[in-house]
């Protein structure tokens, strides 16, 4: 009776507050509805160093803020990315990769120094005229390695409760 009163008391709040009953999957899935569902939940996964939301797809390869060069070879993968480098003068390049603690930026053997810049915080790194093969590759942090391991530790166990579990219901019937 409880659930019944509450249900019916309370039937005014379980409307949607908004409804489109012509919008099929195909119009929502497609065209600028399916851009603003891919931005929708951007603000939930970005750093703190990436003040505003992109509005549009990142660029296509690295851009050179200041000096003078040219970037060939780019790759990006969700954990790394990699472009080969010719620079004429001392440069500050903009990676197109939003900044997270746990990127390393590598040329050769050396770990290079990389800041987040701009609004949408991307990764920035400076370099001195040369040759270059650049390499990024995302690394766990100290925390995310906890996380991690926490994570792993609590699947094992699940799964060992859940053989254990049957492994005694199965004894219990053999007697």
């Amino acid at each position: 009776v409880l659930v019944f009163l509450a249900i019916l008391l309370n039937f005014g709040y379980f409307k949607p507050q908004y409804f489109f009953p012509t919008l099929t999957d195909e119009k929502k899935l497609s065209g600028v509805d399916f851009e603003i569902q891919q931005k929708s939940a951007i603000l939930d996964y970005l750093p703190k160093t990436a003040v505003t939301p992109p509005k549009a797809s990142a660029p296509s390869e690295p851009e050179i803020v200041q000096g003078e060069g040219v970037v060939s070879n780019f790759t990006k993968r969700s954990n790394r990315f990699s472009f080969d480098l010719e620079i004429f003068q001392e440069s500050e390049i903009r990676i197109p990769v939003i900044y997270f603690p746990g990127w390393k930026v590598i040329s050769g053997n050396n770990v290079l120094s990389s800041q987040p810049k701009g609004p949408h915080g991307l990764i920035t790194i400076n370099l001195p005229p040369g040759k270059h093969i650049i390499q990024g590759r995302f690394e766990n942090t100290p925390i995310r390695s906890i996380a991690n391991t926490i994570s792993l530790v609590s699947l094992i166990l699940f799964f060992a409760g859940f053989v254990l579990g049957e492994n005694k219901k199965k004894l219990v019937w053999v007697k």
